[in-house]
């Protein structure tokens, strides 16, 4: 039985992230997106923030064709879960994405 509130779509997609430790202390990672939802992302990545931990996080999508420039999703986040294993290390965090900027794609109107 599934439990998941919203579908996720596999979506390999570059993800930037940063968070503050307990010392205040700022740090940054960098991955790829496994799969994303509409209250959460699963990223594939060597640096996995602590459990719990608030991070500000951006995913740049592609360019949909005939745009040069891609969409970006900003969130705050908070990690829910990490995982290591053979086909790769990451972390699942639960968010709310926002669109920062629009590609501009030319409408082909009829005459």
């Amino acid at each position: 039985m599934e439990r998941r509130k919203a579908a996720r779509f596999l979506l390999g997609c570059p993800a930037i992230f940063e968070w503050t430790d307990q010392q205040g202390r700022p740090h940054a990672g960098a991955g790829f997106t496994r799969d994303v939802s509409t209250l959460g992302v699963f990223v594939l990545s060597t640096v996995s923030p602590p459990d719990e931990s608030k991070l500000q996080m951006q995913i740049l999508l592609p360019p949909p064709p005939p745009a040069e420039e891609g969409l970006k999703l900003r969130s705050e986040a908070t990690v829910v879960r990490i995982e290591s294993k053979n086909e790769g290390s990451g972390f699942a965090a639960r968010s709310e994405f926002a669109l920062v900027g629009e590609a501009l794609v030319e409408s082909q109107g009829s005459d």
